[in-house]
């Protein structure tokens, strides 16, 4: 295959038909800055946005850091008000069951008071030992805060016991009495319950 001959008059005349001018080194040095700059000013904006970036982070954080502060501070103080109010429920409670045994002790105390006057005048040897030989059920403190059923509760005791009654008028010490009476075939234990106690202690009659 023969060679190609390039004639040299034709490549003239395609390098003519380009009329651009070629670049002047000012020209280049140009074109070398602007790109420069405007890497410069990406870079600048690019850093600027970081920076925005980061500090929004930083701003978010406080924000949720602060409310997670307020939710626990709401918990905390729900808790405390909470305790608070079981505390002063359990005290409430105790105050009302301290309350309650006082006046149920103050009920005891006026019944039997009642009761023991009643029994010294019904002629009991022992007044101070009714209150605890009646039937208290028999003996309410009604609305008034009046006594209601002390006579009746007493008059059923002397009508079951009559042997505890009219020894004063016998004469003598209760503990004299209840000897006679026993000597009757009634045991002193019966007249006097106290006896043993005293016997046992060596308590002077």
């Amino acid at each position: 295959m023969a060679d190609t001959i390039i004639d040299p008059a034709e490549t003239a005349t395609v390098d003519a038909s380009d009329n651009s001018p070629p670049q002047t080194l000012d020209e280049l040095r140009a074109e070398v800055e602007s790109i420069r700059a405007e890497k410069n000013r990406t870079a600048e904006a690019l850093k600027k946005s970081n920076a925005d970036s980061e500090r929004n982070r930083r701003r978010l954080k406080e924000i949720e850091d602060d409310e997670k502060a307020k939710r626990q501070a709401q918990l905390s103080e729900a808790d405390r008000v909470k305790e608070t109010s079981a505390e002063f429920e359990r005290r409430a409670t105790d105050a009302e069951g301290r309350m309650a045994a006082a006046v149920a002790e103050v009920a005891r105390v006026k019944v039997d008071a009642a009761v023991e006057r009643e029994a010294a005048r019904a002629g009991f040897v022992y007044p101070e030992m009714v209150p605890s030989l009646i039937d208290r059920n028999r003996v309410e403190i009604d609305e008034d805060g009046k006594l209601v059923g002390v006579k009746d509760a007493v008059e059923r005791l002397a009508k079951d016991k009559p042997l505890l009654l009219n020894a004063p008028r016998a004469g003598g010490s209760p503990q004299s009495i209840a000897r006679r009476v026993a000597g009757n075939g009634v045991t002193e234990a019966a007249v006097d319950p106290m006896a043993e106690i005293r016997k046992a202690v060596r308590y002077p009659t």
